[in-house]
């Protein structure tokens, strides 16, 4: 089945309901994961939840009327990126103007929130203006690389250009400090697992060499050079073509065993605990009698996050050097 017979576009109005949204987000779950195991690009899966979910929260916002105010619906974290595995968390950003949300339309957003969290979408949401938004930032790193890499998905375009240009490095964290903070936060991370990445239940996304390392060096690109993609970095000239690609393929790995698990257990965690690994294993194709799949899928696990660590090191030297040199 294609994915476009399963659009909430397909839906009018009138039966835009919950148990009908609930009943397109099941089977919209189920078609990825029948792609997962028919072997489709994992890129273009996790792409395609994101779309899916614009797709669903835009004919929302407009049910619940919101595109006849001044109200934006913005997408950040992950979600930002257009980076959704099966059951990743939707983290919106609902950009309000003036200086004061109005009581009636907070209520409604209330409602709006309360029926994503009924459709079981694991929902983070903030409701702020932009001054909020520059004050929170400026305290706090996390906020600030979310407002960052802010993507629109509908509401006031006006507002959302607002956004951009007051967190834009001319006014708000600078590359230098923005570089900073976050190899100071990595630090910081990794000193929670001792330094280490070869855990025997890893984290997918915190472990030293897992996900979380190649998305500073996204950030820290996009924040210097406005780079919005890991090839962007070849052109300026910190990684050749065959790096990239090495980095792309520990991404895509990576990408793969998470999706595999949020599969298996219908959830959004990403800690590849014993009790787990044997069902990733299989569903990912590592074959075998015995702990032969396990064993297989770990060791390939340990040389991903092995490789990732040695080019995050080398490009966060390579960084140091051009923003603090």
């Amino acid at each position: 089945m294609d994915a476009s017979l399963l659009s909430p576009h397909l839906l009018p109005d009138d039966q835009l309901t919950r148990e009908n949204c609930k009943e397109y987000l099941s089977r919209f779950l189920g078609w990825l994961h029948a792609r997962f195991d028919a072997g489709d690009n994992i890129i273009e899966l996790v792409a395609t939840r994101s779309e899916y979910m614009d797709d669903l929260l835009t004919r929302l916002w407009q049910k619940f009327g919101f595109d006849k105010t001044a109200l934006t619906l913005i997408a950040v974290g992950g979600y930002g990126r257009g980076e959704l595995h099966p059951h990743s968390d939707i983290d919106l950003l609902i950009l309000y103007e003036g200086d004061e949300l109005d009581e009636v339309l907070g209520l409604r957003i209330g409602e709006f929130i309360t029926l994503l969290w009924d459709l079981k979408l694991e929902v983070g949401q903030a409701v702020r203006n932009v001054a909020e938004c520059i004050e929170q930032g400026r305290a706090d790193i996390t906020v600030a690389t979310n407002l960052i890499e802010a993507r629109y998905i509908t509401g006031n375009q006006e507002a959302f250009q607002q956004l951009k240009e007051a967190t834009g490095p001319q006014h708000f964290w600078p590359s230098e400090q923005f570089f900073q903070a976050k190899r100071e936060e990595q630090a910081l991370r990794h000193q929670q697992f001792q330094g280490t990445a070869y855990k025997l239940e890893p984290d997918l996304k915190s472990n030293p060499g897992g996900l979380r390392d190649i998305q500073t060096l996204a950030w820290v690109a996009r924040r210097h050079f406005g780079a919005t993609t890991l090839f962007e970095m070849t052109s300026h000239g910190f990684l050749n073509r065959a790096e990239y690609r090495e980095l792309l393929d520990c991404q895509n790995f990576l990408w793969k065993v998470r999706f595999a698990l949020h599969m298996a257990i219908n959830k959004g965690d990403n800690r590849l605990l014993f009790d787990r690994q044997r069902t990733v294993a299989q569903m990912l194709g590592f074959e075998g009698d015995g702990n032969s799949p396990v064993e297989q899928m770990m060791k390939r696990f340990y040389q991903t996050v092995r490789r990732v660590s040695e080019l995050n090191e080398m490009l966060l030297q390579l960084f140091d050097e051009a923003i603090l040199g």
